[in-house]
């Protein structure tokens, strides 16, 4: 395989070759076709995670997807390559792997200069190289018995030799991927690829972070399915029904607040348009999880809706949804005293910014127009760009950035300050206050955070390991 082919493959494939060699064991003999490849994904209070519920969990978030074409493609043409292997007594030694991983290492380093290496493109990637211990010996033999096919001398074989050789093995095995029975991906000859292998495939072909968070997600849904059970909750018609109603509402008010028109709009109709089936989806352990979180946050906080989770978190809710203030400000960086590295003093900032504020009120431009000019000018702080403009403020915003908590009572239109902060001083524009939201006009984040912590619980009562 060539460098520029690897690289064609993307994600896990990008560095299949060179990564593998990180921790390749002994030479040996092409293993007889058909050899099993064990998996442990992680436990959950102890209890082993079940490869199979996770790859069908994996399968249902990722099957559409091009990865999930590409990990099967990847399954097969392993499998073929073991079974040529095997056929034509192929075997690849430590010197054969050791020369391979020699020359990517020399055509990384060319071509970033020096700069990177095999051992960087995995730790940039965030693949395991343990993945990867029997890929690097496939892809040598590949190689080998394509350039004997073809009647190449050593070096690279071209992707287009590739893609026909594979057709060719894919045609001689009979491969099939449609019309199989239950449980596979793919079958020809003895050989079965199963959903199993698929769905931990994709997995393993996930960058680093986003296999965290689907396991992640997965754990949630099981903590979410024990605790349902624990409380005899189970998901009834009534249930799907509801929720499907509560997706379709939120989908029309988002199409409304976007301006366009939700005439025959659906939740259901939507995932079919995306070429998912949403009787999959609802059937699906996700769906089931999603409303027994809803239901477990109503038994626990519904009582008096959701009000006294409201009142024990109005700190998290106040910055988003409680009374604030929008502001714009011409910024000038001062020090406390001479010498320092913004040139002048705070009593030097706040003489500019009097001179400023006068300038502002005594000119023949509007005010907000006058310091939104002014702002742009001369202004030292990231908004100047924008005026000046720094968006809207809570109380405790306002008191992180160094700011008096009395401008969530200024009026309109009022010039503050000088105000001195550590890094500067602020002359300060009132652009608008906005009053709290009601509490019944943010019920639906109040829901939101309720089950949010209660997931959150749920996650820290559980003793959770995850497998590299």
């Amino acid at each position: 395989m060539t460098v520029s082919s690897i690289r064609h493959r993307g994600l896990r494939w990008a560095a299949v070759l060179a990564l593998a060699a990180v921790t390749t064991a002994t030479g040996s003999a092409a293993a007889a076709p058909g050899a099993a490849e064990t998996f442990e994904v992680g436990s959950i209070d102890g209890r082993a995670i079940d490869p199979a519920a996770f790859a069908e969990f994996v399968l249902a978030e990722h099957g559409a997807t091009a990865i999930a074409t590409e990990a099967l493609d990847f399954l097969i043409q392993d499998r073929l390559v073991e079974i040529e292997s095997h056929r034509r007594g192929v075997v690849i030694t430590d010197g054969d792997v050791a020369a391979k991983l020699a020359e990517l290492e020399q055509r990384i380093r060319a071509e970033t200069k020096g700069k990177l290496g095999i051992e960087d493109q995995r730790a940039a990637s965030g693949i395991e190289p343990a993945t990867f211990r029997r890929v690097l010996r496939r892809g040598i033999a590949a190689e080998r018995m394509m350039r004997a096919d073809f009647g190449l001398p050593d070096g690279d074989v071209k992707q287009e030799k590739q893609a026909l050789w594979y057709q060719e093995q894919r045609a001689r095995e009979g491969v099939r991927t449609s019309g199989l029975a239950a449980g596979l991906a793919a079958e020809f000859g003895d050989e079965r690829v199963t959903r199993v292998d698929w769905g931990l495939e994709i997995y393993r072909a996930l960058r680093k972070a986003d296999r965290e968070r689907l396991f992640d997600e997965y754990v949630g849904v099981e903590l979410l399915l024990a605790a349902a059970a624990r409380g005899a909750l189970v998901v009834t018609p009534e249930h799907i029904a509801r929720e499907v109603a509560e997706r379709d509402a939120a989908l029309v008010a988002k199409l409304k607040e976007a301006g366009m028109s939700s005439a025959g709009v659906g939740w259901r109709s939507t995932v079919a348009a995306r070429g998912e089936d949403p009787d999959a989806i609802v059937a699906g352990d996700r769906f089931r999880a999603e409303i027994l979180l809803k239901e477990l946050a109503r038994q626990k906080h519904g009582k008096d809706g959701f009000r006294r989770f409201y009142d024990d978190h109005r700190a998290e809710f106040d910055p988003s949804f409680g009374r604030r203030v929008r502001l714009a400000t011409i910024f000038l960086r001062a020090d406390a005293q001479k010498g320092g590295k913004a040139g002048r003093t705070w009593p030097e900032a706040t003489a500019e910014l009097d001179a400023l504020r006068a300038r502002c009120a005594a000119g023949d431009l509007p005010l907000a127009e006058a310091f939104a000019s002014f702002a742009r000018l001369k202004s030292q702080h990231d908004s100047a760009q924008r005026g000046g403009e720094l968006g809207f403020l809570s109380e405790p915003q306002l008191a992180r950035a160094g700011l008096p908590a009395t401008l969530i009572d200024e009026k309109p239109g009022a010039l503050v300050g000088p105000v001195t902060v550590a890094d500067g001083v602020h002359l300060l524009r009132v652009v608008e206050q906005r009053a709290a939201s009601p509490f019944e006009e943010i019920r639906g984040e109040v829901e939101k955070a309720a089950r949010r912590a209660l997931l959150q619980e749920l996650r820290q009562s559980a003793k959770v390991e995850r497998q590299p």
